[in-house]
This record gives structure tokens, C-alpha cells and sequence, in this order.
């Protein structure tokens, strides 16, 4: 959502951040200067390859997460007026998959043509560059996630993060105000949800966080500092 910090980035924005794709909305004022590309048509359910910015001009797209052994979970749906881009050039990374929702036109159209779009149209060019910000912040996020292989760590880390942005100094103690649950706080920090109730539970009998009635608060920063930063051997 906007205005949000960079970290709660949701399921969908996760997944396309790790798999090397960014999205945002393209202003309505800026469509019909983006029409200088390759049309295509996709029938309910067929799989939609995503190699270059791509435009949903009509329809939706279904976001999957390409499951092994199993249904592919749905991660989201993109609808009219998204714009998805692959970060690199060639897209190899296969842990999203992309399926049309019903008839689906997407246009595909090159780098400098959006570039050149938004010379012409502000509001687009504002759009752009905040897509882009957005992009960068994710993508930063999830490599910090990658210096830390463990659950814990990952755990202790998102809750560093949330102390920073939303903390509250509540005596010796400090509140996390609207904290993400556990569901959300396993796609937040990378991890299974069974981790994070793991985890928080040893963090608690361990003096680092409190809970109580739905509020969480940190007790110890320093604690939670060392296993954001330490070598973590539980699961």
C-alpha cells in the first residue's frame, strides 16, 4: 500500500520482487502515448510469458507461485493499467508464473518507449520514477534477507526493521504498534509461518519480545540486535 514502509511489501510484491520483476499502475493520461508495440491475445488460463515491459491493456493476469508437487498457490491478479517489468533483460527466473484471467491483451513495448512516454506526460513520469523507488527499496530488502540464511535471523531482522519505523518507547520496553501477524510476518521476512510462531515463542521465553492480548513489544534490543546479526542454528 502506499506510504507504507518498504518492508511490508505483501505476498504478490514479494514474490515478483524475488523472481526480478517490478510493477506499478500507468496513469490513464499516459495509455494512449503507449501504443507503439507488439499486441497480444491469451485465452482463459493460458500461460503469459512476461520477457519485456508488458502493459495489461485488457483483462487480468493471475500471479502463481510455481509450486513443485503441488497446485500452484495464487499469489494476485494484476488488472488493466499494470505495468509489469523484468529488472534484467532476459527473464530466467522461474519462481512465478504468469496465467491470463479470462481473455487478456497485454502490450508489450520496449524500455526506451516508456522512457520517451514519459516525456510527454508528467503524471507518468512521476509514476515511473516512484515504481522505480519502490523497485529499488524491495529489492534491497530482499537481498538484506539474503545475508541471513536462518529463520530466526530473518525474524529478528523484520522486527528490527518494524522497531525502527513504528516503535514506541513504552518504559524499558519498546511497542510495536500494529504488528504484523504471524501469516503476514512469514511473507515479510521470507519465512514459513511455522517459523515465525516458532521462533516468537522462543524469543518470548527468552526475555527478548512480550505479548499480550494482540501487542507485541521488544524487551531487549540488544538480544534481538545479536540474532539478527548472529549465526542462528534453530529452526
Amino acid at each position: 500500500m502506499a506510504g507504507d514502509p518498504d518492508w511490508r511489501m505483501g505476498a504478490l510484491r514479494y514474490a515478483l520482487t524475488v523472481a526480478g520483476y517490478w510493477m506499478m499502475r500507468v496513469p490513464e493520461s499516459a495509455l494512449p502515448k503507449l501504443v507503439d508495440g507488439q499486441y497480444r491475445l491469451f485465452a482463459d488460463g493460458e500461460a503469459v510469458s512476461v520477457h519485456e515491459p508488458t502493459i495489461v491493456k485488457h483483462g487480468k493476469i493471475h500471479v502463481m507461485e510455481n509450486a513443485v508437487g503441488r497446485r500452484p498457490p495464487r499469489l494476485g491478479t494484476l488488472g488493466e493499467g499494470t505495468l509489469l517489468m523484468p529488472v534484467r533483460r532476459q527473464v530466467i527466473d522461474r519462481a512465478v508464473l504468469f496465467t491470463a484471467a479470462g481473455a487478456y491483451e497485454g502490450l508489450t513495448v520496449s524500455y526506451a518507449q516508456l522512457v520517451e512516454a514519459g516525456r510527454h506526460d508528467w503524471p507518468y513520469a512521476q509514476a515511473l520514477l516512484e515504481g522505480l523507488t519502490a523497485a529499488v527499496e524491495s529489492q534491497h530488502w530482499a537481498l538484506e534477507l539474503s545475508a541471513q540464511a536462518q529463520p530466526l535471523s530473518r525474524l529478528a531482522a523484520l522486527l528490527l526493521r518494524i522497531v525502527a519505523e513504528r516503535g514506541v518507547s513504552d518504559g524499558d520496553e519498546t511497542l510495536l504498534p500494529g504488528a504484523p501477524d504471524a501469516r503476514e510476518m512469514g511473507v515479510l521476512a521470507g519465512v514459513s509461518r511455522e517459523s515465525v510462531v516458532t521462533n516468537l515463542a522462543w524469543l518470548e521465553c527468552q526475555g527478548v519480545i512480550r505479548r499480550s492480548e494482540g501487542r507485541l513489544w521488544v524487551s531487549n534490543l540488544e538480544a534481538l540486535h545479536q540474532e539478527a546479526t548472529a549465526p542462528d542454528r534453530r529452526s
